[in-house]
């Protein structure tokens, strides 16, 4: 047994394993230079053979001890050392398994009692339950996979294809799929010299030079047909009337017999200067403009006169008829309301409405492409005075539109399609890589794959169950809530340069009745209940104020017994010198 120990706790063995120590870890911080810190903590400190490596050095220092027990009084400073080296190696082992370390946003007057920890799961949750099931995802994917694959929830089945450390955003690409609900068209769309090619996906229009392109699937051909039918126009375009009430007696002013005119309202006292009638009524900038002849939306603009010549400016809008847009009075501020304008001169009470106006639908600058039951796409144009044409629209043949050198042509279709998510696997990036999986819910009669990168969260609807899918940090309980009071940054006297950042906080822990306040600052942190809070952000308004907190939140069990192994490391080499310098004076 001593032979053996002899072996194991020799100064060589020590030699050996300390120059490899060294030397993975020089290795380790010209990798964490290139590739950054997550990939060096994955590839070396993270590692298997780094923690057998950490092991061996244990086992050899073990070795040493045992080989000279019983110690002698000569021998104290070795053992203090060695014994600390087990240590510092022991409360490494409890930081690797048993620490906990996080981040928790705090608004104010909020409590939390979770917070985000530093290990991710993909989640699968039922929305009319909220029951959850997860799959953890470590730096190299799933961390483990259940024999069946994956993860079962309310008949929906979760299971990770593929994982990937760093991904590149593509856009969306359109796929068939036969239990998505809308169709998808993929056209050429050719304006003056520009040609672009282009899925357009039913449910999300497209709006390409000024247009607004959209895909709709038709149930049966007389739909089709109704669709197709140039849309009915009245013969005549009606600018309505405005009906004043004053003291409950109606006058009625027609608009366009009166526009550019001032009129009197009977022997009231009060007269209107109907200024302008605006079709289809638009602020463009700061002002009020008609964008159209077309009266898709329209206002009346008049003034109100009064006897002592005060006058107030009114617009009325066709598609609210009761609602008063009334501005102050000209000679004097005197407060008016909506639908109702109140003067002083003659003291009469008038309220207006706009009454009779022709409305049209908005529906301009639009194709729709509808595919009718046969799988034929036809083409639905609304020009810019809304008038409808329509035409075929074979494969692969340019179709004329009413836009001047404007063709469409159609190039494939998919009855039932959906849009997804186009990632493409990388090497990690040294900075900020964008982990992402692959998966596949399905059912007993319907599958649905997708990718889902790391802090990101669907509502996906698969057969008739609706679930939330998200890759996002593991919520960890507290045991007792933290709330945010207010979050507070001091700054230097006449400047802007911040001096404190910190966050006044209150702890409640019913179970143990305990209520305290606490301001966390940068060097003076919180612990309570086992976790240390430390200030780490803000989220600012427009104002450059901080509205939120964010703590960074630590629970390490091992730090302490590390901080006694470096404490009687330093006291054991300090013992061995002294001794050795009494040895060597002695001598």
């Amino acid at each position: 047994m001593r032979h053996v120990l002899s072996k194991v706790g020799s100064l060589k063995v020590a030699v050996v394993l300390l120059l490899a120590l060294a030397g993975a870890m020089a290795a380790a911080s010209f990798y964490e230079v290139r590739h950054g810190t997550e990939a060096a903590l994955r590839v070396f400190y993270g590692s298997r053979w780094f923690a057998v490596l950490m092991a061996a050095l244990g086992i050899n220092v073990a070795g040493a001890l045992l080989l000279r027990c019983p110690p002698r009084r000569s021998q104290a400073g070795f053992f203090l050392a060695h014994v600390s080296i087990l240590a510092i190696l022991a409360g490494a082992l409890v930081t690797r398994w048993a620490a906990v370390h996080g981040s928790i946003w705090l608004n104010p007057d909020e409590a939390q009692a979770h917070f985000d920890g530093d290990a991710w799961a993909l989640t699968l949750r039922a929305a009319e339950t909220g029951d959850e099931v997860d799959i953890p995802i470590g730096p190299d994917g799933p961390v483990r996979r259940p024999a069946d694959g994956g993860r079962r929830l309310a008949g929906v089945g979760m299971a990770v294809e593929q994982f990937a450390a760093d991904t590149l955003d593509e856009g969306e690409r359109v796929i068939a799929d036969p239990n998505a609900r809308h169709a998808a068209v993929k056209i050429r769309f050719a304006h003056d010299q520009d040609e672009r090619e282009l899925w357009v996906l039913g449910g999300q229009p497209v709006r390409i030079a000024g247009l607004e392109v959209r895909v709709h699937r038709v149930p049966d051909l007389g739909a089709l047909n109704r669709l197709l039918r140039p849309a009915s126009q009245p013969d005549e375009l009606d600018a309505g009337k405005i009906v004043a009430q004053i003291n409950g007696h109606p006058h009625v002013l027609d608009v366009e017999a009166h526009l550019g005119k001032t009129t009197p309202l009977g022997r009231t006292g009060y007269q209107v200067r109907l200024r302008r009638y605006l079709p289809w009524a638009r602020v463009v900038g700061r002002e009020i403009l008609s964008t159209s002849s077309r009266p898709v939306n329209p206002m009346v603009e008049f003034d109100l006169i009064d006897s002592t010549g005060r006058s107030e400016l009114h617009r009325l809008f066709a598609r609210f008829p009761d609602r008063d847009f009334a501005s102050m009075p000209r000679s004097e501020s005197q407060p008016t309301t909506s639908a109702t304008a109140t003067t002083s001169a003659p003291s009469q009470r008038v309220t207006f409405r706009y009454v009779d106006a022709t409305i049209l639908s908005g529906q301009v600058d639009a194709v729709d492409l509808l595919l009718d039951p046969d799988g034929m796409v036809h083409a639905r144009f609304a020009d810019a005075e809304g008038r409808i044409t329509a035409a075929p629209m074979p494969r692969d043949t340019p179709v004329s539109t009413p836009w001047e050198q404007t063709q469409l042509t159609l190039l494939g279709v998919l009855p039932h399609a959906r849009a997804e998510r186009a990632l493409k696997p990388i090497p990690p990036r040294k900075q900020d890589p964008v982990p992402a999986v692959f998966i596949c819910l399905s059912t007993v009669d319907s599958a649905y794959r997708m990718w889902v990168r790391r802090g990101e969260s669907y509502n996906v609807q698969i057969g008739s169950t609706h679930v939330q899918v998200s890759y996002a940090p593991v919520k960890i309980p507290l045991g007792f809530s933290i709330r945010l009071i207010e979050p507070v940054i001091t700054y230097y006297p006449g400047t802007r340069q911040a001096r404190t950042y910190q966050s006044r906080v209150r702890i409640e822990d019913a179970p143990k009745q305990v209520a305290l306040e606490q301001t966390i600052r940068m060097n003076a942190p919180l612990t309570y209940g086992g976790y240390t809070f430390y200030q780490s952000s803000y989220r600012f308004d427009r104002n450059g104020e901080p509205t939120a907190s964010l703590l960074s939140v630590a629970r390490d069990p091992g730090e302490p017994v590390v901080y006694v192994g470096y404490g009687g490391l330093m006291v054991g080499l300090l013992i061995t010198l002294v001794q050795r310098l009494r040895s060597h004076v002695t001598q």
